[in-house]
């Protein structure tokens, strides 16, 4: 048996790029996988796919989801735990 000891980071230590990356992932996330929108920032994304298909521009439906459901997208940022190049350790982060 091997022991690996690896260091892994809040959301507040990461670098401003690491930072976009994570939030980035995050975002997209919630796109390809609609069950993966939390209930609390529901209505804010359907308004926000509501209005990037009302007027007919998709390709800023991550910039208005992060606009309606900031608050929402932060807290699950900041409740994780990364390693360094941004890649969730899901083993220190719970849910």
């Amino acid at each position: 048996m091997k022991i690996i000891e690896q260091k892994v980071y809040e959301y507040n230590e990461l670098s401003e790029s690491t930072k976009n990356k994570v939030l980035s992932e995050l975002v997209n996330s919630w796109i390809e996988a609609e069950w993966f929108v939390p209930d609390d920032a529901r209505e804010g994304y359907d308004k926000a796919v509501d209005e990037m298909e009302r007027m007919r521009t998709p390709w800023f439906l991550g910039e208005a989801i992060f606009e309606y459901c900031h608050e929402q997208i932060m807290a699950m940022a900041t409740s994780r735990f990364y390693y360094k190049n941004g890649n969730i350790c899901w083993e220190a982060t719970n849910g």
